[in-house]
């Protein structure tokens, strides 16, 4: 079951939980040393599926940033990896998006070894790839997709 909710409509708790699973993924999990709770946070809808025992599986954050839609801190629990629940997250995503932001173009800045599977959600490169934190990224993009059948 997905929830989606900005910051002000969250408990502590979890919050806490949401930021707890970030930064197993994004800072330990992928080694990589960045300020992952930022000012983002406190604008954006956070969305988010938990199981039967209210263990998170995956998470996404959207924003609007310079008029433009964004997604990010994409993840999926390790326990949960391979069994498609990536698919179902962005499926998701781009549901709730089309609902808070209709007819607005995405862009993304994806981990560049996904730039094929953002690639089958309509998602191009635009530009070079670039490191970001140590980890080769590039910027997407998706034209507004108000008459998708998502």
């Amino acid at each position: 079951m997905f929830e989606c909710k900005q910051l002000t409509e969250m408990s502590a708790e979890t919050f806490y939980r949401l930021a707890q699973i970030r930064t197993a993924v994004f800072v330990v999990e992928q080694a990589c040393a960045y300020q992952e709770i930022d000012a983002i946070d406190q604008s954006a809808y956070h969305l988010w599926a938990v199981d039967e025992q209210e263990t998170i599986i995956s998470y996404a954050r959207i924003f609007l940033q310079d008029e433009q839609v964004h997604f990010g801190r994409v993840l999926v629990a390790p326990a949960y990896r391979g069994q498609g629940e990536g698919h179902r997250l962005l499926h998701e995503i781009l549901q709730q998006i089309k609902q808070l932001y209709p007819k607005r173009n995405i862009q993304i800045s994806a981990q560049h070894h996904l730039a094929g599977y953002y690639g089958q959600y309509g998602f191009k490169s635009i530009g070079a790839p670039y490191e970001e934190d140590g980890i080769l990224h590039i910027d997407m993009q998706k034209e507004s997709f108000a008459t998708d059948s998502f």
